[in-house]
């Protein structure tokens, strides 16, 4: 069974010769690799293109589509869709058949049998909608794991995985909302689908989240984007205090807290998508208290 891979750049010139170097060194390659360039400012598509010549399986274009300033994630997924939509129809055209869609961005520095690992596993039960990696933080030069906080469900996923391309066709590529990772797994488990973090494979991001534009800066729109999906003000708070803990450095719950309530104050509109905001505004917080103290 084969996958296609789709990458979303912006302004990553500094990490697509490492990233090359981290697909071309998979175990199990890609049959058509989409990179994407969401307007960057750097020549990443140029140094792309530069750098992809050659390889007829490697396809770079310029995202058509844009949601505007302060929709980063809604971006990112529309430059994946369009690529998805690329991939398709270069597939289509040379009769190449795929059962999985994989994804990373520029920054990770993939174990050489990452995407074949998860291929098996994927392999193994149909009912995985996707599967991800281990995520371990490079962070002034110690190297930490990303667990789970103390067994939560839906807590230590990524978003480098790998889907099923029925599942991901069948809630229609991916989302137009905040954190689009986090809401592929809501409407995973509203459809019967599971999903699984493989413990035999990882891979390193050599920065922090939402060090591209500052920690700070980041973290507070993280809270813009939970306030966007409709967090209950509990779930924000707990999921805040996880992260400080999980990852360094540790206030990263002030600026996510005043990001969240920032935007509740100038009522800042709420993702379009009832599934959503009724999952993270009620049922994740049912869910939560349930696991950490049981029935009530």
């Amino acid at each position: 069974m084969c996958y296609i891979l789709l990458t979303p750049i912006k302004n990553e010139a500094a990490n697509l010769p490492q990233l090359k170097a981290a697909v071309l060194k998979q175990t199990m390659l890609p049959v058509v690799w989409v990179v994407t360039d969401s307007g960057s400012s750097d020549g990443s598509f140029n140094i792309a293109e530069h750098l992809f010549r050659g390889h007829e399986w490697i396809h770079v274009i310029h995202q058509r589509v844009f949601h505007g300033q302060g929709y980063a994630d809604e971006n990112m997924s529309a430059a994946i869709n369009e690529g998805y939509e690329c991939a398709k129809k270069l597939c289509a055209d040379r009769h190449v058949d795929y059962s999985y869609v994989g994804k990373t961005d520029a920054t990770p520095i993939l174990q050489p049998d990452y995407f074949e690992t998860l291929h098996k596993e994927m392999e193994k039960d149909p009912q995985l909608a996707f599967t991800c990696g281990i995520e371990r933080l490079k962070y002034r030069g110690k190297t930490k794991e990303v667990k789970p906080f103390r067994n939560l469900s839906n807590d230590g996923y990524n978003d480098i995985r790998l889907y099923r391309k029925e599942f991901l066709d069948q809630i229609g590529g991916y989302s137009l909302t905040p954190s689009p990772d986090a809401v592929s797994m809501v409407k995973a488990a509203n459809r019967g689908w599971k999903y699984a973090i493989v413990e035999q494979t990882y891979f390193v991001k050599p920065r922090l989240q939402g060090a591209k534009i500052g920690v700070w800066a980041g973290n507070k729109a993280k809270g813009t984007k939970l306030y966007r999906l409709g967090y209950h003000p509990i779930l924000l708070l707990l999921l805040a205090m996880v992260n400080s803990i999980k990852f360094p450095p540790h206030y990263q719950a002030v600026p996510m807290t005043l990001g969240y309530v920032s935007s509740a104050v100038r009522r800042i509109t709420r993702v379009d998508d009832k599934e959503v905001r009724e999952y993270y505004g009620r049922d994740r917080l049912y869910e939560l208290f349930y696991r950490l103290f049981g029935s009530f």
